[in-house]
Parts: C-alpha cells; sequence; structure tokens
C-alpha cells in the first residue's frame, strides 16, 4: 500500500488533524522527531497534564490503561491524544484491539487522536497488514524514510546560513558521516559547535574542527564489518553482523565506511600504476604488492579522507593489506554495489539483516 502523507504545522487546528496516523521507519529517531511535532502542533489546544499519553508497547505494557484513557471522554480538551511507540514489541492480541478500535472510528465521531509508531529492523516484522489497512480508511499511513546525505546537507546550510557561520564542504562531509547520517544527532551536534563558536573569531568550521569536537558514532564492531568485507572474510563479516543486529546498530553508515575503504583502494591501484608507468613506459600490467609502510602521498589521503586520528596508520596499512584482495575491476564493480544497497538501506521494504548479508555475499563474492 502506497504511503499516504500529510504534512504536520504548528499552525493546523486540532480538528483538522485525523483520529488515526500509524509511521513506520527504520530510523527511530525520525519516528520521535515525528512524534514531537505532533506535541508542537497540540500546544497550547490540549491539557498535557489529563489528555496526553505515551505508551510504550512491551511487555510491561498495561494495555488496560491504554483503554481506559481511550474511552474516558477529556472534561479540558477538545481531543485526548496517545502515542503509541514500538509498536513492532506489541502483542498480536493489542494490535487486533487496536484494528477494531480503528474500525468503530469509521462509524462515528471520536474525540481521540490516536498515534503510532512502528521501527522495522533486524527482528521478525509482525503482520500488520490489516491494521495498516484499518488506520488508511479514517487516518494517515506513512513510510519515513532516513534522510539522506544530501537533505542532511541542505539543513546545515540553511541553518548554518541563519546562523552566520560557514562549514567548508569537507566539514559538511565529516560532520555527516561522524553522526552516521542520523538527523536528530546532527542537530544536537550542530548546538554543541555553536556553543564552541562563541569563543572564536573565525566563524568557518572546517574538516579538524569537526574532528576534534563531533566525535563518531559508529560502534567499533562496525568498522570490524567493514574490514571483514575488506579482508574477504566471509564467516568474519556474518558473525559480525550478527552482533551488530543484536545490539540494533544503525547500518546506514557501513555503506559510506565502505566506499570510503574502495575509494582508498582506487587510490592504492591508481599510485602504484604511476610508479610501474615511470619505470616502464606503456606499463599496463597487474599492479605489484606495495610496501608494508604507507607511503607519504598515501599517509597524506588517508589523513584527508579519515581524519587526524590516532589509529591513521594502522589504518592505512590495513587499506594496503587488504587492496591487494581486490583487481582495480572488481572495485570498480563494488561502487555500483554500493550505490544500489545505498538507497535500498534507506526504504522500510527489507530488514536490515536480509539487505547488508546480501552486500556481504555480492562483494566478498565478486569476480571481474
Amino acid at each position: 500500500m502506497p504511503a499516504v502523507k500529510e504534512n504536520i504545522h504548528d499552525g493546523k487546528q486540532i480538528s483538522e488533524l485525523k483520529s488515526w496516523y500509524l509511521y513506520i521507519s527504520k530510523s527511530i529517531s525520525i519516528l520521535d522527531e515525528t512524534v514531537e511535532k505532533f506535541r508542537r502542533t497540540l500546544r497550547g489546544k490540549i491539557n498535557f497534564e489529563t489528555d496526553f499519553k505515551i505508551f510504550y508497547c512491551g511487555p510491561d505494557m498495561d494495555e488496560n490503561d491504554f483503554k481506559n484513557f481511550t474511552n474516558t471522554p477529556s472534561f479540558f480538551s477538545e481531543k485526548r491524544a496517545a502515542v503509541v511507540k514500538s509498536l513492532e514489541k506489541a502483542s498480536a492480541e493489542f494490535i487486533k484491539t487496536l484494528v477494531r478500535m480503528c474500525s468503530e472510528t469509521e462509524q462515528k465521531d471520536d474525540s481521540i487522536l490516536i498515534i503510532l509508531t512502528y521501527a522495522t529492523g533486524d527482528r521478525k516484522e509482525k503482520n500488520i497488514a490489516d491494521l495498516k489497512t484499518a488506520v488508511s480508511k479514517s487516518g494517515i499511513v506513512e513510510v519515513l524514510y532516513a534522510p539522506t546525505s544530501e537533505k542532511l546537507g541542505r539543513w546545515l546550510a540553511e541553518r548554518s546560513e541563519l546562523d552566520g557561520v560557514k562549514f567548508t564542504q569537507k566539514a559538511v562531509s565529516r560532520f555527516i558521516e561522524n553522526v552516521s547520517f542520523d538527523l536528530s544527532l546532527l542537530k544536537s551536534e550542530y548546538e554543541k559547535l555553536m556553543i564552541y563558536l562563541i569563543s572564536e573569531k573565525e566563524k568557518t568550521i572546517n574538516e579538524t574542527t569537526v574532528d576534534k569536537l563531533v566525535p563518531r558514532v559508529y560502534d567499533m564492531k562496525i568498522f570490524d564489518l567493514v574490514n571483514c568485507i575488506g579482508n574477504r572474510d566471509r564467516t568474519g563479516a556474518l558473525k559480525t553482523l550478527k552482533s551488530l543486529m543484536l545490539e540494533k546498530q544503525n547500518m546506514i553508515g557501513v555503506i559510506a565506511l565502505l566506499h570510503r575503504m574502495f575509494s582508498a583502494f582506487i587510490y592504492i591501484k591508481s599510485e602504484n600504476l604511476k610508479k610501474q608507468a615511470q619505470i616502464y613506459p606503456g606499463y599496463a600490467g597487474s599492479y605489484k604488492t606495495p610496501g608494508r609502510n604507507p607511503s607519504g602521498s598515501f599517509r597524506d589521503y588517508i589523513e584527508k579522507s579519515i581524519g587526524h586520528t590516532k589509529n591513521k596508520e594502522k589504518v592505512a596499512a590495513s587499506y594496503l593489506r587488504f587492496s591487494q584482495k581486490y583487481s582495480l575491476h572488481e572495485i570498480i564493480k563494488v561502487f555500483d554495489i554500493l550505490n544500489s544497497y545505498d538507497i535500498l538501506l534507506r526504504s522500510a521494504e527489507i530488514n536490515e539483516a536480509v539487505l547488508i548479508t546480501r552486500l556481504i555475499a555480492e562483494i566478498i563474492g565478486i569476480k571481474a
């Protein structure tokens, strides 16, 4: 079923709101931000102490409390608002209750506003087809996608222009990568940068400043996963992926890290071919193994690519070693694979575990 979209504005009248909203996304932060938009919309229009409540699905959820809240009329507000988070953790019986309630809403003018959030992920997804159908008849069903780096960059450009601050292009890319493409985290880290700039005369943010002030949010296991793929270690990659899925890590950043690594492989291959061409004019053969110690030019490349981290020598050595596992033609094919999976990972149609497993198989098994 295609998503039906409705913009939420602070100026919207409560009478204009639908009775039911169901939001589905792979990003919990996007779902939380959507709920926060509803809070702003309802501010000053309902009594938050008595007529607004958030329920969290799971073993500890009191379903009777939810039923009592939604069935009790308000004496202070035009509508009562109930937010049900983590619907993916709800019992099958509770989902049936929601379907029944939603169907009843079609037949009467209900004074309750119900907002449901469902986070897709590695767990086996519950069948909510009936609920989606019921909500779409009397409300809004919308699939929310993780923002692309372009959208995050646009937000950063608009906000920094208002604040009289300038980001270099490399700083923008590094900032977005460091927060793992998470919009809410981008906003909070941006505020920290603004506090730093208060005492600075220069109002330009470069990548060195970002490296110092914006910590990377990647779990170390994500780097382990990328290294396993670089080493063409399928068993190690799948084992690491399983651990990451149990910890519910955001996997979108894996694409950025893989892209960075294979870009380094391209650099290594091209640098080696240049050297061979200088020694043997017209050389077009296979590339030879580079030395163990990174050359000055490659060290500079790595520093520009990953920032001024204490591990840059280790990363450079790993990239040099892993680059021998892939031919130049295979690396070029990998970029096509990464581009296609970048799009798939931002959708909510297939869970991350399945997608990353396929990604691992395609890259490690690639042949020129």
